[in-house]
């Protein structure tokens, strides 16, 4: 269904054909970049009338007859040198190529970005014991990431945060669940591999396929993408530790979720923001301030349990002691109390307790490290951030309980 061309390496995606922008007759070139941006180029028969800029729709039909449906929020404008006519182009957020029709779809494989892993299928090719196909089940659906052709090539770019490069293929059978529900699973397991992984790891478009494995139709999406790279929590070099993070992690996620809707979703995005910004001072303050929201909503919901009103504010120590027994912390008294003072210390005055503000730092995040991987069910090695070694970080093993 893809109309790739090797014109560009950046373009992951390119149709050409005729279609109408805003009942605008044109020729058209529609491509997504790797870092998920989609835009339409259109090259109109006749001189274009204004277009509303609050609202962009396209259709079209590709040179190898494929149907192209796309729609946005924003235009620009690209001169063509020495042409009679002008190109414009439209940035858009979302692509459809084919015709969907969920009544048979069967699988769906996503394109993910930045995702760096070491399969556990043999039979699937790779370098020495790092094999192309990582397999599992997750809400009793076959799982299976694969990596892409080009990977070792891209590999470096992606470990040094040089570049969005989508990396491998997530495949997730259908097994009756609706075109929504196959994305909110996706959208987890790009949640719980932007926490493990320190990067942003995202789909940024998807292949429907029916049962006889026939390509039905492909869906683009611009979304948030990002190269740089922080913290990695779990060595996803190793697929038994992989395999552990992401099989006991989804349901916990799910878990959760039922309870504090979209709240993982914004503990992912702050941790990763936090983790690319270098800042120890501001990294810190959004770690308490996860820490404070979290303890805060387990407390709450023990009043709400009750009938009882909660309070609007409490001690930091009683929602440490929160988070540390709904979720089976092996946290020590003399942690709490740290953790305690260097919250204090920053929240109020903006600066760490001691006079260490690095080591500080690390000890905190390690103590939320640990809150955060027993959230996700995690009970397996992970990189400890208090000890760092000349070519990362070293080994330590999360205890399952109290």
């Amino acid at each position: 269904m893809s109309e790739n061309t090797g014109e560009c390496e950046e373009l992951i995606i390119h149709y050409k054909g005729t279609g109408t922008l805003n009942q605008q007759n044109c020729e058209f070139e529609a491509i997504q970049q790797s870092d998920s941006q989609i835009t339409i180029c259109c090259d109109f028969v006749d001189w274009p009338q204004p277009l509303n800029a609050r609202g962009i729709t396209f259709s079209g039909l590709t040179n190898r007859g494929i149907t192209i449906d796309a729609k946005g929020l924003f235009q620009r404008l690209k001169a063509i040198p020495f042409s009679e006519r002008k190109l414009y182009r439209y940035g858009l957020w979302h692509l459809t190529a084919g015709e969907p029709d969920w009544t048979k779809a069967h699988s769906v494989t996503f394109a993910l970005t930045n995702f760096l892993y070491c399969g556990n299928d043999a039979n699937s090719g790779g370098r020495g014991t790092c094999y192309n196909k990582l397999k599992l089940k997750l809400d009793a659906s076959d799982i299976v990431f694969q990596k892409v052709d080009q990977y070792y090539e891209i590999y470096n770019a992606v470990c040094k945060g040089e570049s969005t490069e989508v990396t491998c293929e997530l495949t997730i059978d259908v097994d009756g669940r609706s075109r929504d529900e196959l994305r909110k699973m996706a959208n987890i397991i790009c949640d719980l591999l932007t926490i493990s992984q320190g990067r942003r790891i995202e789909w940024i478009n998807y292949r429907v396929y029916n049962a006889n494995s026939t390509l039905i139709s492909t869906y683009h999406e611009s979304r948030r993408t990002d190269p740089r790279i922080g913290f990695r929590l779990i060595n996803f070099r190793q697929p038994n530790l992989a395999i552990n993070y992401l099989e006991r992690g989804y349901p916990a996620y799910i878990r959760f979720n039922m309870n504090y809707p979209s709240m993982l979703n914004g503990v992912a995005n702050m941790i990763y923001d936090t983790n690319v910004s270098r800042f120890a001072l501001t990294h810190a303050l959004v770690v308490f301030s996860i820490v404070d929201t979290l303890g805060k909503k387990i407390l709450d919901k023990k009043h709400l349990n009750k009938n009882t009103k909660p309070p609007k504010h409490y001690p930091i120590k009683k929602k440490i002691n929160a988070l540390k027994t709904s979720y089976k912390v092996r946290l020590s008294t003399d942690e709490i109390e740290y953790f305690r003072l260097s919250r204090n210390s920053v929240v109020h005055e903006l600066k760490f307790h001691s006079n260490d503000g690095l080591k500080e730092f690390e000890k905190c995040c390690h103590i939320f490290h640990r809150i955060l991987l027993r959230m996700l069910d995690y009970q397996s090695d992970y990189f400890d951030i208090t000890l760092p070694q000349q070519n990362g970080y070293g080994i330590n093993h999360l205890h399952p309980s109290i």
